[in-house]
């Protein structure tokens, strides 16, 4: 996958993909402390739980290329906003 990330597409993306990535991931940990509600957990624990919950991009930067292949005009600006969303760079 990184070698068909054309990281001039970052520039379009730029503060919007950003901005959108921060704003899953605080619905992501709203929504772990919602699911923890009804448990005995302590605040420690509730805040590890939503901290472990976050990089889960895998799937995201998996099928990221998708577009791309299938010749989706915004093809390579949803590869990169993928790219960038996955947590883990070393499969980029």
């Amino acid at each position: 996958m990184g070698a068909t990330v054309d990281i001039s597409y970052v520039a379009k993306a730029g503060a919007a993909a950003v901005a959108l990535i921060f704003t899953v991931l605080a619905i992501r940990i709203c929504g772990v402390f919602i699911c923890l509600i009804k448990t005995k957990l302590t605040a420690k624990e509730r805040l590890f739980c939503a901290i472990a919950y976050l990089p889960k991009a895998t799937v995201q930067a998996a099928i990221g290329g998708l577009p791309l292949a299938a010749g989706v005009a915004a093809g390579n600006t949803i590869l990169t906003v993928c790219c960038i969303s996955n947590s883990d760079y070393r499969t980029v």
